[in-house]
């Protein structure tokens, strides 16, 4: 039934009752026209009847489909349609209704695309009105705060106090850098806030991104700079005075041997002077060999890279160290995955790096009775594999994990503060990372991730 049919069929029944309206009047004046007149008659309300209950029937159809597409139930008007022979408006009807649920199915496909878009994306999302109310907390977010999905910003406060200030007081554009802590680690969160109208409603939409590893980067390359400085000045300046201190020594060492200054007050002058630049001589050389070996940390060369097995790495730095282990009468536990650790790396360099932490943890271990370190590895994610080097020794302060990875920086007497910080440096050099994990009185954890 379309609007066309409908308009000739309501005209055509008007008509029809019309005629039968002047039919009986025209009956009405008619002597002995009885049983005409009586026919006459009834038909005008049947007729009325009718026209009504065609009129009430296309009104019904068309309230029922409007109140299908304000509920959403096309297939429950598709499934009513079907059990009967369709008019044309219901055909219509049928045609439109398929159409707005393909529109809706496209809408839900649209929004659980974008739904797993913001949930598998890097960068922690929220979203939330100005009354507070949170809209969007994706699994980024959650996993950077370490918290379950808050309904308001006030639930923030309870887990980072920092951050809900933060978020509180955020104007539109703000950037900011905040420090958070997750569990054993402290992590850098670039905080970025945005503004949006939507529906009269105004939503904030704050971006969270850990920044640890380009603030890491950044930190290594102007320690480097810094070191590059330093040593060429120092190298300019101590060289010279080393060369010629050696010459005075070897010089007055050569006038103490003449028998002629046997007893001489100047002989005991020159054997203090002998003293003085002995003295002078020892301390810039070993200045000379502290700048060398920092010439290690900004003179890595570009790793050769290969398939290796970590396995195969691990298991020869620790036979590397076997003498060192049975001497401190330390412990050595591996437990590293059976399946195979495949990793494209430079093996020298790798090996130099879990050296490095290995000797850390000796160094740890020193006093501790029963000593022991543990190493443990396997696969994150497909294309992920980590490795953790675990001590239980007196562990860390917060303040020195900060600090761990600083060149210079050290905790040992004899240490150079160089071992960490080129591990740092050659696993950055592999598109990896090396993290640190400690607690005063539960020992500390290395975790190197490829």
């Amino acid at each position: 039934m379309n609007f066309k049919s409908y308009s000739l069929n309501v005209v055509g029944r008007i008509i029809f009752l019309a005629a039968s309206m002047m039919a009986f009047i025209y009956t009405l004046h008619q002597d002995q026209w009885y049983v005409t007149t009586g026919v006459t008659g009834l038909l005008i309300p049947v007729l009325i009847f009718s026209l009504i209950r065609y009129t009430y029937r296309f009104q019904k159809e068309l309230s029922f489909f409007l109140m299908a597409i304000r509920n959403r139930e096309y297939t429950q008007y598709q499934k009513e349609g079907l059990t009967r022979k369709r008019s044309e408006l219901e055909n219509a009807f049928h045609v439109i209704s398929k159409e707005l649920q393909n529109v809706s199915i496209e809408k839900e496909v649209h929004y659980n695309y974008l739904q797993a878009l913001v949930n598998n994306i890097n960068i922690g999302i929220i979203s939330y009105l100005t009354s507070g109310e949170i809209q969007l907390f994706n699994k980024s977010a959650s996993y950077l705060l370490n918290m379950p999905v808050p309904k308001t910003l006030k639930h923030i406060e309870a887990y980072h106090p920092n951050l809900y200030t933060l978020l509180e007081r955020a104007n539109p554009g703000g950037k900011n850098v905040l420090t958070i802590k997750r569990e054993d680690e402290i992590l850098k969160i670039a905080v970025q806030v945005k503004e949006f109208k939507q529906q009269s409603r105004i939503y904030k939409l704050i971006s969270l991104q850990d920044i640890r590893a380009e603030l890491d980067a950044q930190e290594l390359e102007s320690y480097q700079k810094l070191i590059q400085v330093l040593r060429h000045e120092i190298m300019n300046s101590v060289t010279p005075i080393y060369s010629l201190s050696e010459s005075v020594k070897e010089s007055i060492e050569e006038i103490l041997e003449n028998k002629e200054l046997q007893g001489s007050p100047v002989k005991e002058e020159l054997n203090d002077l002998l003293i003085s630049i002995t003295t002078i001589h020892t301390r810039t050389n070993g200045l000379l060999k502290f700048v060398q070996n920092y010439r290690k940390l900004t003179n890595v060369p570009q790793p050769t890279l290969k398939k290796v097995d970590l396995k195969e790495i691990v298991n020869h730095s620790v036979r590397l160290l076997d003498n060192e282990f049975k001497d401190s009468n330390i412990t050595i536990h591996t437990n590293l995955s059976r399946e195979s650790l495949m990793i494209i790396c430079d093996f020298d360099q790798i090996q130099q790096v879990i050296i490095n932490v290995l000797l850390n943890a000796i160094q740890a271990l020193k006093g501790t009775k029963d000593g022991s370190i543990t190493v443990s590895g396997g696969k994150i994610s497909e294309g992920s594999i980590y490795l953790i080097i675990s001590d239980n020794g007196k562990g860390m302060e917060e303040e020195e994990i900060e600090k761990i990875f600083v060149p210079f920086y050290t905790t040992k007497k004899k240490g150079s503060g160089i071992g960490l910080s080129l591990a740092k440096k050659i696993m950055k050099m592999h598109q990896g990372d090396i993290r640190i994990y400690s607690k005063p009185g539960k020992g500390t954890t290395c975790e190197i991730v490829f």
